[in-house]
This record gives structure tokens, C-alpha cells and sequence, in this order.
């Protein structure tokens, strides 16, 4: 009789124990308060909580049996949430990278929007679909696609800023060309923006003279000057436009390229205007 009531004992221990080690690892689980964390262990869990249960159900007839279920569910509880831990922290450590980088972004693309062409700006809605893309791959953890969101949206707001840089320097040179055709007699129609296909357009520039002379140019974005001159005998034209060339340089400091030159009747005239010598701009 005592060595079974010392057995009845012995198991009664054990089962208070391995209720113990259920309630302590339950109390661990239901602790867990990090949605991230909670996250990455939710289907190891669900196997846990069947793991401690059939513990429990093993007590009255096998509580060593129980105990060892109850130590393995335990050791795996705990190898289960360092894991997790440390994915979290590591999530944590590129949702803080991801969210640095699209603000980064964004303050990018609003400081070219203040400042950008029409053809910028046309660019920048493309961001703005970027940065959008990005916030969305970062709310779904997916960091990487996030990240290359941003960095396609890095490249749309430099192509911005090139398109707003190349509108400027055709905006002085179309400035200075008016200049220098007023100061030699011509009468000038209004500038025009042309399509031609591109965002950027071209801007024709028209002007006559009292003898019945005209002249056309055509300013393309990319720095390309085209001439079209009416009323011009032999090669004078080439020294009209030597001449407007020659104000244009004074007046904007342009570095012009080679000419390429299709003689006709009328005659036409093409030069690229570089760059301004405070610019770092090539055509």
C-alpha cells in the first residue's frame, strides 16, 4: 500500500507539474503582443496549443509521457519565439529603411515640383505612381520591391529635372535669339510650341524684314537650332546667321556644335547650342 500511495503521489506531482509547464507557456503565448511576432509564429502556434493540450489529456494515464510531450512543446515554444524575435526586429530594422527612403522620396519629387517645365512635371506624375507602388509594398512588408520602387522613382525625378534644365536653356536661347533679331531690324510673330512627338515639343520663332526677308528657327529641346531663311541670294544667308550665331553666344555665352547645312532655296541651317558655361548640359 505505501509503495503505490508513494506512486499515486509521484504522478500526481508530475501532472501538477506538467499543468504548471501548460499554463506558463500559454501565459508566454498569449503575452505575445508584437502583431509582427505574432505574425511569424501564428501557424507554429496553432500546433503548440495542440501540443499542450494532448499533454494535459496524457496526465492521468501517462503522466511521464506528458511531461516529455509537455518539455518538447515547451523547448519548441521558446525556439519558435527567439526566431520570431529576431525576424521582427529584423523587419523592423527595413521597415524603418523602407519609410526613411520613400520620405526621402517624396521631399526629392516635391522640391522638383516646384521648379520643373511642363515636360518635367509630366515626368513627375510617373513618380508620384512610383511612390505609390512603394508605400504599398512597404504596408506588405515587401521591402525590396519597395525599395525599387523608390529607386525607379530616383531616376524618373533626375529625367525631370534634365527635361526642366534642357526647357531653360531654351528659354534663353529663344530670349536672346528675339533680341538679336529685334536689334537687326526683324519683326517677330509670337513663339510657338510645335509637336513633334516629344513631351518637350519645339518652339518655332518666326521674324521678317521690310525688304520681304524672313526667317524661320526651329529650337528643339535636346539644344538642336534649325534655320529657315526665304529671300536670301546666293550664301547671304549663311552670314545672317553668322551673325545671329554670334549675338546668340554674346548674349547666353551657348557653345554651339558643328553646323550641318542643306543648301535650298530657301536655305536651311542647323546648329546645336550645347550648353550654358555655367551648366553641366550636353545635347
Amino acid at each position: 500500500m505505501e509503495a503505490r500511495r508513494r506512486e499515486e503521489l509521484r504522478r500526481e506531482a508530475v501532472g501538477n507539474q506538467v499543468q504548471s509547464i501548460v499554463r506558463t507557456c500559454r501565459a508566454e503565448i498569449a503575452a505575445i503582443r508584437d502583431p509582427v511576432v505574432q505574425q511569424y509564429v501564428a501557424r507554429d502556434l496553432e500546433k503548440l496549443h495542440l501540443e499542450l493540450g494532448k499533454s494535459e489529456a496524457l496526465i492521468r494515464r501517462s503522466p511521464n509521457d506528458a511531461m516529455r510531450r509537455v518539455n518538447a512543446a515547451r523547448k519548441q515554444l521558446h525556439r519558435t519565439l527567439a526566431n520570431a524575435r529576431a525576424k521582427a526586429k529584423q523587419w523592423s530594422r527595413k521597415q524603418a529603411k523602407t519609410q526613411a527612403r520613400i520620405a526621402e522620396t517624396r521631399a526629392a519629387a516635391q522640391a522638383e515640383r516646384e521648379t520643373a517645365s511642363d515636360a518635367g512635371a509630366e515626368v513627375l506624375a510617373h513618380v508620384d505612381e512610383q511612390i505609390t507602388q512603394a508605400v504599398q509594398m512597404q504596408e506588405l512588408g515587401r521591402h525590396d520591391e519597395a525599395m525599387a520602387a523608390c529607386d525607379k522613382a530616383g531616376q524618373l525625378i533626375e529625367e525631370s529635372g534634365k527635361a526642366t534644365f534642357d526647357e531653360t536653356v531654351r528659354r534663353e536661347v529663344v530670349g536672346s535669339l528675339m533680341t538679336a533679331f529685334q536689334a537687326r531690324g526683324f519683326t517677330l510673330d509670337q513663339p510657338l510650341l510645335e509637336q513633334d512627338g516629344s513631351p518637350a515639343g519645339v518652339v518655332a520663332l518666326s521674324g521678317s524684314l521690310p525688304s520681304g526677308k524672313t526667317i524661320r528657327v526651329q529650337i528643339n529641346v535636346n539644344g538642336e537650332i534649325a534655320y529657315d531663311l526665304n529671300g536670301y541670294q546666293g550664301r547671304t544667308c549663311a552670314k545672317q546667321i553668322d551673325e545671329l550665331e554670334q549675338a546668340l553666344v554674346e548674349l547666353t555665352h551657348v557653345r554651339l556644335g558643328p553646323a550641318q547645312h542643306t543648301w535650298k532655296t530657301p536655305d536651311r541651317i542647323s546648329k546645336g547650342a550645347r550648353s550654358l558655361p555655367t551648366r553641366n548640359h550636353a545635347n
